[in-house]
């Protein structure tokens, strides 16, 4: 029993590095993207003037747009939730996690050991940084007392996550590919992750669903990425009960 809640720890664990593995994709694609944008737009320059001018012009508009934006990212820094009682809410997300009967939510400590050197205490500015340097940042796990079912909250910088594309989907697509590699390197067999559909806060979306096996233990997690603002939040359902992550994601409600 105790080698199986062990291995229950690991595998979620192991789900926890698929999300900073995932950014990596994004981010080489967006680097590749960006470096093409920018020959063709020095090739434009250099064959007109009036091209140009109109480059500069379209430069300012985007300026002040960075400008906007760097407003409505300076408000949404408060990205982080709360815990309410036996419950997580975050009001940007406008989400909800109630505990189930027999959860806990871990420890401020056990969040610190999670994050390595990222503190859970961290204030928002330094959290940003950290962020933007390529962190992943865990806001949130919960378990069950068996520690055969978890829910975990990531937190990331939306441009390393979603790259050029700037949505959830992309950052699914790309990180289905990374995360099926991540897993077998690790050593789990029978190893199967797949773009899904689910439900979550009342709303269908794509996920991402998973089957990874180890010592003849399986655990079955889904995975659901959300934008808000300049951040990228990852929601993980783990079980080692064949559909049983569509149940713990009834937990998430509108808030």
């Amino acid at each position: 029993m105790k080698k199986g809640k062990l291995l229950i720890l690991s595998l979620s664990a192991a789900l926890l590095l698929s999300a900073c593995g995932g950014t990596k994709a994004a981010e080489s694609k967006s680097e590749k993207q960006t470096t093409e944008a920018e020959s063709k737009e020095a090739s434009g320059k250099d064959k007109d003037k009036k091209e140009s001018s109109g480059d500069e012009k379209k430069e300012s508009s985007s300026s002040k747009d960075e400008k906007g934006d760097s407003k409505d990212s300076g408000k949404n820094e408060k990205i982080r939730g709360k815990l309410d009682g036996k419950s997580y809410v975050n009001e940007n997300l406008g989400i909800r996690y109630t505990l189930p009967d027999g959860w806990s939510f871990a420890t401020e400590e056990q969040l610190q050991q999670m994050n390595g050197a990222i503190s859970d205490t961290v204030d928002d500015e330094t959290l940003s940084k950290s962020l933007e340097n390529g962190s992943v940042f865990v806001e949130l796990y919960a378990a069950n007392a068996e520690l055969s079912d978890s829910i975990n909250i990531t937190i990331q910088n939306a441009g390393i996550a979603f790259g050029v594309a700037g949505n959830a989907e992309a950052a699914i697509d790309a990180s289905i590919v990374v995360e099926q590699k991540l897993f077998e390197q690790q050593g789990f067999t029978d190893v199967s992750v797949k773009k899904g559909e689910g439900s979550f806060a009342g709303k269908s979306m794509s996920c991402i669903d998973a089957v990874l096996g180890k010592d003849g233990l399986t655990l079955y997690e889904k995975q659901f990425i959300l934008k808000q603002g300049n951040y990228a939040v990852t929601i993980t359902a783990s079980s080692a009960n064949e559909n049983r992550t569509e149940e713990l994601m009834k937990a998430f409600t509108e808030n």
